[in-house]
């Protein structure tokens, strides 16, 4: 990330509202941050389910799944974002609602059309 970029992000923080090129630059990000993310929340449930009759374990598992999405959220929610649900999240740009959802490389408007934007031109 460089240096213009921290300033953008910063900027994106206090008003929340994305100019057409950070949204661009922010989904590859998410998509980077939610996979690793992601890949932490299903090694967690997945050791969960090897503990069964360990109730001490399994709450203190479950404790840990839900400081790890809500460490996704705050990353999101300082990104600009908003969460929607789990690895879905809502953009404002220029007065509408934009979303992504993990895995995808685009986002689109309420309506569920894909935004027209550089990395998804490709799609139709």
């Amino acid at each position: 990330m460089t240096h213009e970029n921290v300033f953008s992000l910063r900027n994106i923080l206090e008003n929340k509202q994305l100019s057409l090129k950070e949204l661009e630059e922010l989904i590859p990000i998410l998509n980077i941050t939610t996979k690793k993310i992601r890949a932490n929340v299903l090694s967690l449930n997945a050791l969960a389910s090897y503990q069964r009759g360990n109730k001490e374990k399994i709450k203190k598992i479950q404790t840990d799944v839900n400081n790890t999405i809500q460490r996704w959220k705050d990353h999101i929610s300082r990104l600009g974002g908003y969460p929607q649900g789990l690895w879905k999240v809502e953009f404002l740009w220029d007065g509408k609602k934009l979303f992504w959802e993990f895995p995808n490389s685009y986002v689109t408007l309420e309506q569920g059309q894909v935004f027209p934007t550089k990395t998804n031109e490709h799609i139709n």
